[in-house]
């Protein structure tokens, strides 16, 4: 081989070993990164009044993405009063995209939340939970994605309160100033299929929901807890969900729906929506066997929902557009008084 035929047969091998080279020291300093980062965001959450805990962190992958194991992690937060904890997740990030996650946990967790001044504990068992987000530089969550599939929950006697089939959330939030009362803090998008409702739950429906999405922009300054005094504030700054699209598939009754929601003082859900709605007689004789209408106001109400109904041609079922209002504790279909709402039970700080 001649000199000349040595030096291209060499070159591209050796600027192929230095790419390797150079690549080796960039995963291996973006993994010392992501160590240290987590390190550093779990010490900041610490000192701002979230606990954030874990055993042994190990670094593999290489040379894929970085993957940082993380054992026994726990978060608690006196501030909001919930706890969380899981027996292993997996945070995976790549050298060129650093702001970029996705953390997988594994097998079930543990829950805590505050009903009623008293901390209550769930077990959530998912067959697989990913979170995708991405982080600013104030090391906050600016936009996320949450999936999980095959996943129940439990209360503290073993009993389950819920599962479904798939639930898939989407949040992206919008810059800091945007927290005034007619801007928008959130946008948020949410759909879950095949739920069912466990044996502690009786509904005039029936314990299984097909389907259940829907796309929101949250306004107001977001609250930073689920806390009932966080939600009041939120409430008592103007905070709104305006809902662009709200479905709902749950037996006989399908709804297509948007409009405006809150609470009031009393926690009760307080909005307008307007609703295209199929399945009414079906869901308004449902309504009567469990005696939450009387038969001479189903019968008042059908009557006057037929007559404002069409039939959809796409499956031959009377459809009828109609608002839905919740005001001072109590449902509107239309003109009707259709039923007494409760307060929602946000939880409460315990003592």
């Amino acid at each position: 081989m001649s000199m000349i035929a040595r030096r291209f047969f060499i070159i591209p091998v050796a600027l192929l070993v230095a790419l390797a080279a150079g690549y080796s020291v960039l995963w291996v300093a973006a993994a010392h990164w992501t160590e240290d980062g987590f390190r550093n965001w779990a010490r900041i959450q610490t000192e701002r009044g979230t606990v954030v805990a874990h055993s042994a962190l190990a670094i593999s992958g290489f040379p894929g993405p970085i993957e940082l194991t993380i054992a026994s992690p726990s978060v608690v937060s006196p501030k909001g009063g919930w706890q969380w904890s899981a027996p292993r997740a997996v945070l995976e990030t790549r050298p060129w995209a650093w702001w970029r996650y996705r953390l997988e946990v594994f097998g079930d967790q543990t829950l805590g939340l505050p009903f009623s001044g008293k901390l209550h504990r769930y077990t959530v068992h998912p067959a697989e939970a990913v979170v995708i987000g991405e982080i600013d530089s104030m090391g906050q969550l600016s936009k996320g994605v949450l999936r999980s599939t095959d996943v129940s929950a439990r209360n503290e006697v073993s009993a389950v309160l819920a599962s479904a089939r798939s639930v898939e959330i989407h949040l992206s939030r919008r810059t800091p100033g945007a927290t005034t009362e007619n801007q928008t803090a959130l946008d948020l998008t949410l759909q879950a299929e095949s739920i069912e409702m466990g044996p502690m739950f009786e509904t005039p429906l029936g314990k299984q929901i097909q389907d259940i999405g829907l796309v929101a922009a949250v306004k107001g300054t977001l609250p930073q807890t689920f806390l009932r005094e966080a939600i009041d504030a939120w409430r008592q700054s103007g905070g709104t969900v305006d809902l662009s699209h709200f479905r709902i598939d749950w037996g006989k009754l399908t709804l297509r729906g948007n409009g405006t929601v809150t609470v009031d003082d009393q926690f009760r859900p307080l909005g307008a929506l307007t609703a295209d709605i199929k399945g009414y007689g079906e869901t308004l004789k449902a309504l009567e066997r469990a005696r939450v209408l009387r038969r001479r106001d189903v019968n008042g109400t059908r009557l006057a929902l037929d007559l404002l109904s069409r039939q959809d041609e796409a499956d031959n079922r009377r459809m009828v557009r109609i608002p839905i209002t919740a005001q001072g504790g109590l449902l509107y279909l239309g003109p009707v008084r259709l039923l007494k709402l409760a307060p929602i039970p946000f939880p409460v700080r315990p003592d």
